[in-house]
Protein backbone atom coordinates (compact mmCIF):
# COMPACT_ATOMS: atom_id res chain seq x y z
CA UNK A 1 0.00 0.00 0.00
CA UNK A 2 1.18 3.56 -1.07
CA UNK A 3 2.43 6.13 1.70
CA UNK A 4 -0.77 8.59 1.89
CA UNK A 5 1.09 11.04 3.55
CA UNK A 6 3.41 11.48 0.32
CA UNK A 7 0.43 10.91 -1.34
CA UNK A 8 -1.22 13.79 0.35
CA UNK A 9 2.00 16.17 -0.98
CA UNK A 10 2.45 14.77 -4.21
CA UNK A 11 -0.85 15.54 -5.27
CA UNK A 12 -0.61 19.09 -4.54
CA UNK A 13 -3.82 19.68 -4.53
CA UNK A 14 -4.96 23.20 -5.26
CA UNK A 15 -7.70 24.61 -3.59
CA UNK A 16 -8.64 28.62 -3.52
CA UNK A 17 -11.45 30.77 -3.07
CA UNK A 18 -12.57 33.87 -4.47
CA UNK A 19 -10.54 35.53 -2.56
CA UNK A 20 -12.01 38.79 -0.68
CA UNK A 21 -12.50 40.51 2.66
CA UNK A 22 -16.00 38.58 3.72
CA UNK A 23 -15.58 35.29 1.63
CA UNK A 24 -14.60 31.71 2.63
CA UNK A 25 -15.76 28.20 1.91
CA UNK A 26 -15.66 24.37 2.85
CA UNK A 27 -15.26 21.89 0.49
CA UNK A 28 -14.54 18.10 0.27
CA UNK A 29 -12.51 15.96 -1.94
CA UNK A 30 -12.47 11.96 -2.51
CA UNK A 31 -9.33 10.42 -3.40
CA UNK A 32 -8.89 7.32 -6.06
CA UNK A 33 -6.37 5.12 -6.62
CA UNK A 34 -7.19 2.68 -9.47
CA UNK A 35 -10.30 1.51 -8.94
CA UNK A 36 -10.03 1.91 -4.93
CA UNK A 37 -10.71 4.77 -2.86
CA UNK A 38 -8.19 5.70 -0.24
CA UNK A 39 -9.39 8.78 1.76
CA UNK A 40 -11.48 12.08 1.77
CA UNK A 41 -9.86 15.74 2.00
CA UNK A 42 -11.76 18.37 4.03
CA UNK A 43 -10.90 21.69 3.35
CA UNK A 44 -11.96 25.46 4.93
CA UNK A 45 -10.66 28.74 4.17
CA UNK A 46 -11.65 32.14 5.31
CA UNK A 47 -10.61 35.27 4.89
CA UNK A 48 -11.92 38.20 7.45
CA UNK A 49 -12.53 42.08 6.66
CA UNK A 50 -9.34 43.19 8.77
CA UNK A 51 -7.39 40.85 5.64
CA UNK A 52 -6.64 38.01 8.40
CA UNK A 53 -6.82 34.43 6.81
CA UNK A 54 -7.13 31.06 8.36
CA UNK A 55 -6.53 27.94 5.85
CA UNK A 56 -6.82 24.41 7.60
CA UNK A 57 -6.82 21.12 5.49
CA UNK A 58 -7.09 17.36 7.31
CA UNK A 59 -6.43 14.28 5.23
CA UNK A 60 -7.38 10.78 6.04
CA UNK A 61 -7.70 7.41 4.69
CA UNK A 62 -10.85 5.74 4.49
CA UNK A 63 -12.39 2.37 3.76
CA UNK A 64 -9.82 -0.61 3.20
CA UNK A 65 -7.04 1.58 3.08
CA UNK A 66 -8.10 2.98 6.82
CA UNK A 67 -8.08 -0.75 7.80
CA UNK A 68 -4.49 -1.01 6.08
CA UNK A 69 -2.86 1.61 7.14
CA UNK A 70 -4.82 4.32 9.14
CA UNK A 71 -3.50 8.01 8.78
CA UNK A 72 -4.85 10.84 9.02
CA UNK A 73 -2.65 14.57 7.82
CA UNK A 74 -3.77 18.49 9.09
CA UNK A 75 -2.09 21.46 7.57
CA UNK A 76 -3.11 24.89 8.30
CA UNK A 77 -1.62 28.11 7.35
CA UNK A 78 -2.62 31.50 8.64
CA UNK A 79 -1.25 35.22 8.14
CA UNK A 80 -2.67 37.86 6.26
CA UNK A 81 -4.03 38.85 2.67
CA UNK A 82 -3.84 42.45 1.80
CA UNK A 83 -3.24 44.48 -1.55
CA UNK A 84 -3.44 41.20 -3.70
CA UNK A 85 -0.39 40.09 -1.67
CA UNK A 86 -0.54 36.51 0.41
CA UNK A 87 1.66 37.30 3.88
CA UNK A 88 1.66 33.73 6.00
CA UNK A 89 2.58 33.72 9.73
CA UNK A 90 2.61 30.17 10.88
CA UNK A 91 2.39 27.41 9.05
CA UNK A 92 1.93 23.66 10.63
CA UNK A 93 1.76 20.28 9.93
CA UNK A 94 0.63 16.98 11.87
CA UNK A 95 0.80 13.23 10.69
CA UNK A 96 -1.09 10.66 12.73
CA UNK A 97 -0.19 6.81 12.41
CA UNK A 98 1.57 4.17 14.43
CA UNK A 99 4.75 4.61 12.91
CA UNK A 100 6.96 7.83 11.82
CA UNK A 101 4.18 10.39 13.40
CA UNK A 102 5.32 13.76 12.18
CA UNK A 103 4.87 17.24 13.86
CA UNK A 104 6.37 20.58 11.64
CA UNK A 105 5.56 24.46 12.66
CA UNK A 106 6.60 26.85 10.41
CA UNK A 107 7.21 30.66 11.48
CA UNK A 108 7.53 33.29 9.29
CA UNK A 109 9.57 36.07 11.63
CA UNK A 110 9.11 39.43 9.49
CA UNK A 111 10.50 41.61 12.09
CA UNK A 112 13.32 39.27 12.39
CA UNK A 113 13.74 38.76 9.16
CA UNK A 114 13.64 34.95 9.20
CA UNK A 115 11.91 31.62 8.69
CA UNK A 116 12.30 29.35 12.13
CA UNK A 117 10.89 25.52 11.39
CA UNK A 118 10.96 22.96 13.73
CA UNK A 119 10.35 19.41 12.85
CA UNK A 120 9.86 16.87 15.76
CA UNK A 121 11.39 19.18 17.77
CA UNK A 122 14.67 19.94 15.83
CA UNK A 123 14.96 23.63 14.64
CA UNK A 124 16.04 24.27 11.80
CA UNK A 125 16.24 28.79 10.60
CA UNK A 126 17.22 30.23 7.63
CA UNK A 127 16.73 33.82 5.71
CA UNK A 128 12.75 35.19 5.04
CA UNK A 129 12.52 36.03 0.72
CA UNK A 130 10.34 38.67 -0.52
CA UNK A 131 7.51 37.15 -1.12
CA UNK A 132 7.82 33.59 0.37
CA UNK A 133 4.61 31.21 1.10
CA UNK A 134 3.77 28.30 2.51
CA UNK A 135 3.03 25.32 1.22
CA UNK A 136 -0.75 25.57 1.86
CA UNK A 137 -1.20 29.19 1.01
CA UNK A 138 0.73 29.28 -2.21
CA UNK A 139 -2.20 27.45 -3.44
CA UNK A 140 -4.54 30.37 -2.60
CA UNK A 141 -2.23 32.77 -4.43
CA UNK A 142 -2.41 30.58 -7.91
CA UNK A 143 -5.77 30.50 -7.93
CA UNK A 144 -6.10 34.53 -7.10
CA UNK A 145 -3.67 34.94 -9.78
CA UNK A 146 -5.39 33.04 -12.71
CA UNK A 147 -8.65 35.00 -11.52
CA UNK A 148 -6.66 37.47 -12.27
CA UNK A 149 -5.22 36.52 -15.53
CA UNK A 150 -1.47 36.40 -15.44
CA UNK A 151 -0.53 33.66 -17.55
CA UNK A 152 2.75 32.65 -15.85
CA UNK A 153 3.13 31.42 -12.51
CA UNK A 154 6.09 31.25 -9.98
CA UNK A 155 5.97 30.66 -6.37
CA UNK A 156 8.58 30.79 -3.55
CA UNK A 157 7.84 28.45 -0.85
CA UNK A 158 9.20 27.66 2.30
CA UNK A 159 9.06 23.73 2.92
CA UNK A 160 10.78 21.80 5.72
CA UNK A 161 13.75 24.75 5.98
CA UNK A 162 13.64 24.59 2.38
CA UNK A 163 13.42 26.62 -0.26
CA UNK A 164 11.42 24.97 -3.53
CA UNK A 165 9.75 27.07 -6.35
CA UNK A 166 6.76 25.98 -8.26
CA UNK A 167 6.21 26.93 -11.50
CA UNK A 168 2.73 25.52 -12.73
CA UNK A 169 2.22 25.94 -16.42
CA UNK A 170 -1.72 26.27 -17.94
CA UNK A 171 -2.42 24.32 -20.97
CA UNK A 172 -6.05 25.50 -22.02
CA UNK A 173 -9.93 25.22 -21.28
CA UNK A 174 -11.45 21.86 -20.81
CA UNK A 175 -14.57 20.70 -19.76
CA UNK A 176 -14.81 18.69 -16.31
CA UNK A 177 -17.64 16.53 -15.42
CA UNK A 178 -17.88 15.67 -11.87
CA UNK A 179 -20.22 15.39 -9.00
CA UNK A 180 -21.46 18.13 -8.72
CA UNK A 181 -21.79 19.15 -12.27
CA UNK A 182 -20.13 20.10 -15.09
CA UNK A 183 -17.34 22.50 -15.34
CA UNK A 184 -15.27 24.48 -18.13
CA UNK A 185 -11.47 24.72 -16.71
CA UNK A 186 -8.23 25.85 -17.18
CA UNK A 187 -6.09 22.74 -17.28
CA UNK A 188 -2.97 23.26 -15.24
CA UNK A 189 0.35 21.12 -15.10
CA UNK A 190 3.05 20.78 -12.50
CA UNK A 191 6.09 18.63 -13.57
CA UNK A 192 8.65 17.70 -11.30
CA UNK A 193 12.20 18.33 -11.89
CA UNK A 194 14.79 15.31 -11.76
CA UNK A 195 12.21 13.36 -12.51
CA UNK A 196 8.73 11.77 -14.20
CA UNK A 197 6.24 13.12 -11.48
CA UNK A 198 3.72 15.61 -12.43
CA UNK A 199 0.62 16.76 -11.21
CA UNK A 200 -2.34 18.21 -13.46
CA UNK A 201 -5.55 20.19 -11.91
CA UNK A 202 -8.44 21.52 -13.71
CA UNK A 203 -9.57 25.05 -12.21
CA UNK A 204 -13.22 25.95 -12.38
CA UNK A 205 -13.79 29.70 -12.74
CA UNK A 206 -17.34 29.16 -11.52
CA UNK A 207 -15.88 28.32 -7.58
CA UNK A 208 -13.31 31.04 -8.25
CA UNK A 209 -10.82 28.57 -9.86
CA UNK A 210 -10.39 25.69 -7.45
CA UNK A 211 -9.60 22.79 -8.59
CA UNK A 212 -12.55 20.34 -9.60
CA UNK A 213 -10.03 17.65 -10.11
CA UNK A 214 -6.45 16.64 -9.67
CA UNK A 215 -4.72 13.85 -11.21
CA UNK A 216 -0.90 12.92 -9.84
CA UNK A 217 1.08 10.42 -11.76
CA UNK A 218 3.82 8.54 -10.10
CA UNK A 219 7.30 7.58 -11.12
CA UNK A 220 6.23 4.25 -11.74
CA UNK A 221 3.15 5.65 -13.38
CA UNK A 222 0.58 4.58 -11.23
CA UNK A 223 -2.35 7.84 -10.60
CA UNK A 224 -4.38 9.49 -7.89
CA UNK A 225 -7.17 11.06 -8.84
CA UNK A 226 -8.87 13.50 -6.43
CA UNK A 227 -12.14 15.08 -6.94
CA UNK A 228 -14.23 17.51 -5.31
CA UNK A 229 -18.04 15.94 -4.41
CA UNK A 230 -19.09 18.83 -1.67
CA UNK A 231 -18.65 22.81 -1.95
CA UNK A 232 -20.19 25.60 0.70
CA UNK A 233 -19.59 28.66 0.26
CA UNK A 234 -19.29 30.59 4.14
CA UNK A 235 -20.36 33.58 5.45
CA UNK A 236 -17.54 35.04 7.37
CA UNK A 237 -19.51 37.06 9.74
CA UNK A 238 -21.31 34.30 11.23
CA UNK A 239 -20.15 30.93 10.32
CA UNK A 240 -23.49 30.06 7.82
CA UNK A 241 -23.75 28.48 4.89
CA UNK A 242 -25.21 29.97 1.69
Amino acid sequence: MRNFATLYFTTLLLFATQVSAVGGYQATYELVVGNLSVGKMDRSFVVAADGVYHFTSTFQTTGLAAILRKEQVTESSSGTFRDGVFAPEQYTYTRKRKKKPKHITTQFDRTGNRIDTIINNQQKSSSLPAGVLDKLIYQAALMHDLELGKPQFRYVIADRGKEKIYEPVAEGNVSIETELGTFETIKLTWQSKGDSKSTTFWCAAQFGYLPVRVLHRDEDGSETIASIVTYQKRDVDNGMDN
